[in-house]
């Protein structure tokens, strides 16, 4: 089962790029993502954490990331363990000017960017 797969037995709305806008360079699947308040969980940490910093400039589209910093075969099974710790902090962050979560899930770790 993959990540997606799980994250939708938990009740969320799971949507995939590919399905979505086959072929989407990294800025618009930020816009995206911005446009429908949606939280981007990717491996891609490197692109994603330049073009969605925790304290963006003004022009800048706020978009939730979810960075999978780990082996492709450990991704799920990490989401599983800290997906109580993702949800508490994006129900947190609700009530705040910045609504984004950036967490970054390792094998050995999870940050929450603040």
């Amino acid at each position: 089962m993959s990540v997606g797969l799980f994250l939708a037995t938990r009740n969320h709305d799971v949507q995939y790029v590919s399905q979505l806008k086959p072929g989407a360079s990294d800025p618009e699947v930020l816009a995206l993502a911005h446009s429908n308040r949606a939280i981007i969980v990717s491996k891609n940490k490197r692109h994603f954490h330049k073009l969605n910093p925790r304290r963006p400039a003004a022009q800048r589209l706020h978009a939730g990331c979810l960075y999978l910093c780990c082996e492709e075969s450990q991704m799920r099974r990490r989401v599983e363990q800290c997906v109580d710790l993702v949800e508490h902090e994006w129900q947190r962050r609700q009530g705040t000017g910045d609504v984004r979560v950036l967490i970054e899930v390792r094998l050995d770790l999870v940050r929450i960017h603040r």
